[in-house]
């Protein structure tokens, strides 16, 4: 009975609040992100290892942020989209992110070989 009475309830919050769920679900994501990588930072013995525990920590702010306020994440979003060349700087940045994080790869293989 009291799913019954709850069921509206639930629907009105979900119809509600379901354009800040993706940025909670990639704000999560990146929270745990950051906890593997400072896991592994600091319980293995790395090549660079202060280098990733500062990605794990750079991970883990966005993450609070997207997390605590939604609504920036879709701020940004549409600051991004207003213009081609801010699309192209947010597409650079994320895109050298990646790069980093592969590079940081291979190095890490080859000091370890």
């Amino acid at each position: 009975m009291l799913l019954l009475l709850a069921a509206p309830a639930l629907a009105l919050l979900f119809a509600t609040t379901l354009d800040f769920l993706m940025a909670r679900a990639i704000g999560a994501l990146l929270l745990l992100a950051s906890t593997t990588l400072l896991d592994i930072a600091f319980a293995e013995n790395i090549p660079l290892r202060p280098f990733f525990a500062v990605f794990g920590y750079l991970a883990a702010v966005p993450g609070f942020v997207f997390v605590v306020a939604p609504w920036l994440s879709r701020d940004l979003l549409e600051w991004s989209l207003k213009s081609t060349t801010r699309r192209m700087v947010v597409t650079a940045t994320a895109g050298s992110i990646g790069l980093v994080f592969i590079g940081y790869a291979l190095a890490c293989r080859h000091l370890a070989s």
